[in-house]
């Protein structure tokens, strides 16, 4: 089904069980709006790749029910929308990914009060490679791995499928070096003495048993990062560029998928 532009209105269920595709056509205004009376919709996919590629999703329930996808994968380019009603996904195999390229970034537009989203959803951040742009960047997280009262936390784990990390011998990075990644810690007196004796902390331990658990600056304290707070890491290029870690090596572009429950609502940093 090739919507090229068009909008699918579903009143009841989407069954994709025999290995068909719904394709937004490179058409960002493709859509589908589940705008059912009934208290439940769902879509069920294939669970193999690049079987639903839309550019955005409305709920628009008037019964204010609920849409769920019970396996997938569904892809969205441009907005999730919720107007009514609710979206669950539902465990694995079910897969909702907002898609990141070199042109587009999915997002969710405005959640009203009455409407959640719940389960695990992939949110992707493309990271532009090419001369230039080897280098730190600033990044927060999407969504949450977990709540340590009273906040929810985040994991960076993922950075490692996509990206070359440094740290310590014993850390689970990539390479044993000088830290690839930092937080900095807004409750100790500015110092610019060295790099990591001032605000910025370097990670030096990322393979905790518990994935959202890292140890700062060779210590074996426990910290966690609490959604609304940042990161800073330095991008050598995708885990296929080669030499990474020659200075003069040109990065190559990538393409990071956090994984996690989505941050909605009032986040208090």
């Amino acid at each position: 089904l090739g919507l090229g532009g068009f909008t699918l209105s579903v009143g009841c269920n989407i069954g994709n069980s025999s290995g068909g595709k719904i394709n937004y056509n490179s058409n960002n205004t493709s859509q589908i709006t589940w705008n059912g009376s009934v208290a439940s919709q769902s879509y069920t996919g294939t669970n193999t790749v690049n079987t639903a590629h839309v550019g955005a999703i409305t709920v628009n329930n008037s019964a204010s029910g609920t849409v769920t996808i019970n396996s997938g994968p569904v892809d969205i380019y441009s907005t999730l929308t919720m107007i009514q009603g609710n979206l669950v996904v539902a465990a694995s195999p079910a897969v909702l990914t907002l898609k990141s390229t070199a042109t587009l970034s999915a997002s969710v537009a405005a959640i009203p009060a009455a409407s959640t989203i719940t389960g695990t959803v992939n949110v992707e951040r493309y990271i532009t490679g090419g001369a230039g742009y080897r280098g730190y960047r600033l990044m927060s997280s999407p969504v949450f791995a977990a709540t340590v009262s009273p906040n929810n936390v985040y994991s960076i784990n993922y950075l490692l499928n996509s990206v070359d990390l440094t740290g310590s011998a014993a850390g689970g990075f990539s390479k044993t070096g000088n830290p690839t990644l930092y937080l900095y810690r807004e409750d100790i007196t500015p110092s610019k003495a060295t790099f990591t004796s001032g605000n910025f902390s370097g990670i030096s331990k990322i393979n905790n048993a518990t994935a959202y658990n890292y140890y700062m600056n060779g210590g074996a304290t426990i910290y966690n990062i609490p959604v609304g707070d940042g990161f800073m890491f330095f991008f050598r290029g995708a885990i296929s560029t080669v030499n990474p870690y020659v200075t003069t090596t040109t990065p190559v572009a990538t393409t990071l998928i956090a994984t996690g429950t989505l941050n909605t609502g009032q986040v208090v940093v």
